[in-house]
């Protein structure tokens, strides 16, 4: 394996102790972490500041082109929609600009964990800081994994290239890594959840920061998601159920209740809002997302909008969501943007936005598939689904519950809404149409949030993006991307590309 070219750990250091005139002073007088105060302060920066969303998004096939309706397309959205090899655009919201960040969320949290090794502490405060810094950097592996290496397979993983595994603070400005395996990467993140989640503590944080941090919830959360991807079916619905607890309904995104009279303004306010009782973490990442997820050429078209937005459900009700706006402007109302100026009412500055990271929905479709995948848990599926039906159709009543027959029923009705889902594991016919069922929902709860991409990895779904200046679909040129191509794989970056194993094209 060859080198990557590092400098995340020093810098984010010097970034956190000091910006002026950092290169002409020695960093280790600014770097020195001598109480527990100054590595809590140092975890902050183990936390996201960078969102996937704008390149995963666009990937996915939640996007279309709008044609002649909407001719400019920022470059990030162009390189996405393609699926290019080299974004020629690098910097916010891009995916170099993903992984420098993820990289130094690594680095902050090696330091932290090597500065607790050389203070004296409380040790029940050392073992809640530990657990702190160790569980965001899990993460962060987890989310570079999950977007330069291959999707999870037990059969390939040993051999498969994964990221670089860095577990430990720089001294250096050069240094050497390796791309780990998937298998490495996955066993590493495994153990951090496994030994760090009993040691979270939601009462160590400020109550009104709780949902910026790796709280309980969302730790769980995490771990759910991490075995799911794994294909750990019993391990992602236990850490599913230490979050749904209690009432799970009167936590749930109220689509066919006050959300179905709240303004435009009013549903993007409380969509990324940490008081939200959906929301189990949230960052605050510097992003233009917010101001472009509405306006680019690629986004929600005419027939992202009525066939897969409005199109009919096996409940036989109508999705409750809302879409606003005209032809060139579809949305969902999920995001506003915080600018912060460079000076007092300037013009330049840069876009910032709340974004969630983990909610009770995602959890609950998660178990759902978990159950799923269970012997004798289908049922159980089902109940998740219908669970989370109930808050999302219109005038949602006792006649649209569903269960495995009307599911099959209506997916044997509309076989073009069949996906070829093809994940490493095999599927069984009574499994089929329900797991479809659940994706499909993940699909329409998660547009424009860039989840979509996972489960086209996970699952291997062939997907099509047409192109063209036609507003009309059946005018424009398609291009596929199948479901084993290696572009579900991004390119290393170009920063690492001269000294790091490439991904095949």
């Amino acid at each position: 394996m060859k080198a990557i070219y590092k400098i995340f750990s020093l810098l984010i250091l010097l970034m956190v102790w000091g910006c002026d005139g950092y290169l002409d002073e020695v960093p280790d007088n600014r770097t020195t972490l001598d109480s527990a105060e100054k590595i809590r302060e140092l975890l902050v920066d183990a936390y996201p500041q960078a969102l996937y969303v704008f390149f995963t998004e666009y990937m996915s096939d939640n996007a279309g082109d709008k044609g002649i309706i909407r001719p400019e397309a920022h470059q990030m959205s162009t390189d996405s929609y393609f699926w290019r090899e080299n974004f020629s655009y690098i910097n916010q919201d891009s995916p170099q600009y993903f992984w420098n960040n993820s990289y130094a969320n690594i680095a902050a949290a090696n330091q932290a964990l090597k500065g607790l090794e050389e203070i004296e502490a409380d040790e029940e405060e050392e073992r809640v800081l530990r657990a702190e810094a160790r569980i965001p950097r899990a993460y962060a592996h987890f989310m570079l994994v999950n977007l330069w290496g291959k999707t999870y397979n037990p059969l390939t993983a040993d051999s498969d290239p994964g990221v670089p595994l860095v577990t430990e603070p720089e001294t250096v400005v050069f240094e050497d890594y390796s791309r780990a395996s998937v298998q490495e990467i996955y066993d590493f993140i495994e153990k951090e959840i496994e030994e760090s989640i009993p040691d979270i503590r939601d009462d160590a944080y400020v109550v009104d920061a709780v949902k910026f941090h790796f709280n309980k919830e969302a730790a769980n959360a995490f771990a759910c998601r991490f075995f799911l991807f794994k294909g750990d079916w019993e391990k992602a619905e236990t850490y599913a159920n230490a979050v749904l607890r209690g009432d799970v309904m009167s936590r749930l995104r109220d689509w066919n209740g006050k959300k179905s009279t709240d303004t435009f303004e009013e549903l993007k306010a409380e969509y990324t809002d940490p008081t939200n009782e959906a929301n189990l973490m949230v960052t605050e990442s510097t992003s233009w997302w917010g101001r472009r997820y509405t306006n680019q050429r690629y986004g929600i078209t005419v027939d992202i909008r009525d066939n897969v937005i409005r199109r009919h459900n096996p409940t036989g009700g109508a999705w409750s969501y809302r879409v606003f706006g005209s032809t060139g402007y579809y949305n969902v109302p999920k995001f506003a943007e915080n600018f912060v100026p460079n000076s007092p009412g300037g013009d330049t500055g840069r876009g910032y936005l709340e974004f969630p990271l983990f909610s009770i929905e995602e959890v609950l479709l998660n178990r759902a598939e978990a159950r799923l995948m269970q012997e004798g848990k289908i049922a159980s599926a089902i109940e998740d689904l219908n669970l989370f039906y109930s808050k999302r159709i219109l005038d949602y009543s006792n006649s649209h519950v569903v269960d495995a027959s009307s599911i099959g029923e209506y997916y044997a009705k509309y076989p073009e809404y069949v996906e070829p889902l093809n994940p490493y594991y095999a599927i069984s016919e009574d499994r089929k149409y329900v797991l479809q069922a659940i994706v499909d929902a993940r699909r329409i709860e998660f547009i424009e949030e860039g989840m979509r991409w996972f489960d086209i990895r996970r699952f291997h779904i062939p997907i099509i993006h047409r192109y063209g200046d036609s507003e009309y679909l059946v005018e424009q040129s398609p291009r596929e991307l199948p479901g084993d191509s290696p572009i579900h794989q991004l390119q290393i970056p170009q920063t690492a590309l001269s000294i790091l194993e490439k991904n095949p094209r």
